[in-house]
């Protein structure tokens, strides 16, 4: 979940959280694939769960921005430098499976995202809305709930969903360590959990956007997918 000095709760009880089993193919859970580390003990080599994607075509997946390990202007600077010279692949997990993908849309300003995925092609996959959310509005949110198990080298992850209303549809957010940004994002409650980072963002079951922060007040924040109108648009012709 978008950014550290945001994380608060690793899991919490949200209203509107459904539990009730069900198996949304679309669904993918993002992972960075360290193949080489400049810095073990900050970096450890391997596979690290990081957030959630929704497939929009057959090859491609939607997340938050901030998933890619790309140097990030809400870090710390150590931890810049180690990503800028380790080698660091971004992975998805589609039915136990691991797939490599490339990031194919990434704005600087913008926390939003598009992989293209190699060896697997989804044939569930979510239709995309231009259309910016209105206060009062309804969505739904498709998540990985992260659950932490003993013994487990990683959390189990299940799907569910949860529902969030748009409080602010225009909310201006300054966030950043060096290099502050101001950003318009879809402001609603209830609060996310880490490890709902890219989590689509339904209204009348097309993705208008996808989770990228949470606040202390017990807002999510959403980046809507018109930060990436024109760019989508070319690729899901």
């Amino acid at each position: 979940m978008r950014r550290l000095s945001f994380l608060i709760l690793a899991l919490i009880a949200v209203v509107g959280v459904a539990f009730e089993p069900f198996n949304p193919k679309f669904l993918v859970a993002v992972y960075h694939d360290v193949r080489y580390s400049s810095d073990e003990r900050l970096l450890p080599k391997g596979k690290y769960f990081e957030g959630t994607g929704s497939f929009i075509a057959p090859d491609l997946v939607l997340t938050a921005g901030h998933l890619l390990p790309i140097p990030d202007w809400d870090e710390p600077p150590e931890w810049q430098e180690v990503k800028k010279k380790s080698v660091i692949m971004v992975a998805i997990k589609v039915g136990g499976q691991f797939y490599l993908t490339k990031p194919i849309i990434s704005q600087k300003n913008a926390d939003i995202a598009v992989l293209k995925v190699y060896g697997y092609r989804s044939s569930d996959f979510l239709p995309v809305s231009f259309e910016l959310p209105k206060a009062g509005d309804t969505l739904k949110v498709i998540s990985w709930l992260p659950i932490e198990s003993k013994g487990e080298s990683e959390p189990i992850i299940q799907p569910t969903f949860w529902f969030l209303v748009v409080s602010n549809p225009q909310f201006r957010h300054l966030w950043g360590i060096g290099e502050p940004v101001e950003e318009e994002l879809v402001l609603g409650r209830p609060l996310a959990w880490p490890g709902s980072s890219g989590s689509p963002v339904l209204k009348d079951n097309k993705v208008v956007g996808v989770v990228v922060g949470i606040l202390r007040s017990g807002f999510t924040l959403v980046e809507p997918t018109t930060k990436i109108k024109q760019q989508l648009q070319k690729l899901l012709k």
